[in-house]
């Protein structure tokens, strides 16, 4: 089974298309690399942004709305971090006071 997804902007524009594939019940095919998303966050920054503000992997869970082994794995970088993860720990940043020039400041002093 093939799905054809087309999303436009507002004037009607294609923003892109994706094949998807249904195989065993699971979606395969996706170009992860021709959606419109850019990461802003690394592996290195998360532990990097949690020991600035001297929290605990599970302090820092709390406030991002992820489980404690979540963020250890994040850390180490043995799961991926998806947009879903990463759009938690923005908000998670956000209610600890991080703004945007600071995670890019971050992201500098690790790259």
């Amino acid at each position: 089974m093939r799905l054809r997804l087309r999303l436009f902007t507002l004037s009607g524009l294609p923003i892109l298309g994706i094949s998807l594939r249904k195989e065993g019940g699971k979606m395969t095919g996706v170009n992860k690399d021709a959606l419109p998303y850019q990461q802003k966050l690394t592996y290195p920054m998360l532990k990097y942004i949690r020991l600035c503000r001297n929290l605990t992997q599970e302090k820092f869970g709390e406030v991002c709305r992820i489980d404690q082994s979540v963020v250890a794995k994040l850390e180490r970088g043995e799961i991926e971090l998806t947009i879903g993860y990463e759009s938690r720990i923005h908000q998670g940043c956000r209610s600890l006071n991080i703004n945007e020039i600071e995670l890019e400041s971050i992201k500098r002093l690790l790259g």
